[in-house]
């Protein structure tokens, strides 16, 4: 698979008064990709080595105003336009019967407007109170080819959402953090929906903070999930979701911190890609549940060390199926150390799990399990003068060899030098 990206960013700021802040912003992306059909069986498995390419071109304008109008209100107004287009081919996966070659030329826009106040209404209550307006538009123009015919798939989908929400945080003691917020979607198309959260963080004393959260959760399909003529389905509906986490960390000492946290999510018409059908569908139910645990030590005062590992358990409720790309245990260490007062190294290790994927490449859908990796990158800095950084890093020190997908052998250790000058 090969990737390039020539991009270029752009932010203005003016400040008219000590009351008032203007800015805007431009971002510029265009790029071009290849690589084998997902789940095509990758350089190892796939029966040719035909492969996808898309063109790209990726624009986003803002323009912010921000101003404080009292010690107790400030006033923020943003806009921005996010602008997409590509033009994607791809062969299909032989025997062509399922995924036959396909091709699309999309355009997406999407023009957003929020206003936020924030409002000091106590010295120790704060709430932010604003209102936002979202306005999508995507249009698709493709094919499907069977045996030589080819048949249209283009579809154009626009909608708009229209969305209200507040928040408030309040300290009514010094150790004790209440915070919660509301939040109104009234999207074109779909029911209007209302989710809530709130959370609290109170430190105990001995170094001990606990902190638990619980939250409501509401998200669209994409236009893609919707609309795409291969994997697309337009009977699918919102995902919703409601999850809750506790939590506790330690202070040990002033070198190191300990923490633990519990969490359950459950999700209703979570939208899943479907292998045996091979489209988007929801599901009725799914349910996850686990922990992460966290730990940071400062050995020494040139030396620290962070660690992390979580472990989730997904239950798809009354279905036969499982969840692709998701591992149950996942963890890192990070290792960063001051060699000297121009030289800085760090040692990332990331642990993956084993997990589920799925293929056609034999012409049918086979969903297998894939092994668990051990993945060590590492890097050393050398700031050359105050403004000049340089960089060497190897990626896959140790040249694991691993899959997250079938057939896609992960990249064998690489080389890399940055140079990065900042003013």
């Amino acid at each position: 698979s090969t990737r390039d990206t020539d991009s270029a960013n752009l932010r203005l700021g003016w400040q008219p008064s000590k009351a008032q802040a203007f800015g805007v912003s431009y971002r510029y992306l265009d790029g071009k990709r290849g690589s084998y059909p997902e789940q095509g069986g990758g350089p190892r498995f796939s029966q040719n080595d035909a492969l996808d390419h898309s063109d790209y071109t990726q624009e986003i304008l803002a323009a912010d105003w921000g101003a404080q109008w009292s010690s107790q209100w400030r006033s923020t107004v943003t806009g921005s336009r996010f602008e997409q287009d590509e033009h994607y081919r791809s062969p299909g996966i032989a025997p062509y019967l399922e995924v036959p070659p396909n091709a699309a030329d999309t355009d997406f826009t999407r023009d957003q407007l929020r206003w936020v106040n924030t409002l000091q209404l106590a010295p120790a209550l704060e709430a932010n109170v604003g209102a936002e307006y979202r306005h999508e538009d995507g249009k698709s123009v493709g094919y499907l080819e069977f045996f030589g015919a080819r048949m249209p798939t283009d579809f154009e989908l626009d909608r708009d959402t229209r969305s209200l929400f507040a928040d408030v945080s309040a300290t009514p003691l010094a150790d004790l953090l209440l915070h919660t917020s509301l939040r109104f979607d009234d999207p074109e198309d779909f029911d209007s929906e209302t989710s809530a959260q709130a959370g609290a963080k109170y430190t105990v004393g001995g170094g001990v903070t606990l902190a638990a959260n619980w939250g409501e959760a509401y998200k669209l399909p994409s236009f893609f999930a919707l609309g795409h003529a291969l994997v697309g389905n337009p009977d699918l509906q919102p995902e919703q979701g409601e999850s809750w986490d506790l939590g506790a960390s330690w202070q040990a000492s002033d070198a190191l911190v300990l923490g633990a946290t519990g969490f359950e999510n459950d999700f209703r018409d979570l939208v899943d890609f479907d292998n045996e059908t091979f489209r988007n569908v929801n599901r009725k139910r799914v349910q996850t549940s686990g922990v992460e645990l966290q730990a940071d030590w400062q050995a020494l005062p040139a030396l620290s060390l962070r660690s992390q590992a979580t472990y989730t358990d997904i239950d798809v409720k009354n279905e036969n199926t499982v969840l692709t790309g998701r591992p149950q245990w996942t963890a890192s260490v990070v290792a960063q150390w001051q060699i000297a007062a121009r030289w800085d190294t760090a040692l990332d290790y990331l642990y993956g799990g084993q997990q589920w994927a799925a293929s056609r490449h034999t012409g049918e859908q086979v969903t297998e399990e894939l092994d668990d990796y051990h993945r060590v990158d590492w890097v050393l800095h050398y700031q050359l003068a105050p403004a000049w950084l340089l960089a060497l890093s190897v990626d896959n020190v140790l040249d694991e060899q691993y899959e997250t997908a079938v057939g896609f052998d992960a990249p064998s250790r690489a080389f890399r030098v940055g140079v990065t000058f900042s003013n």
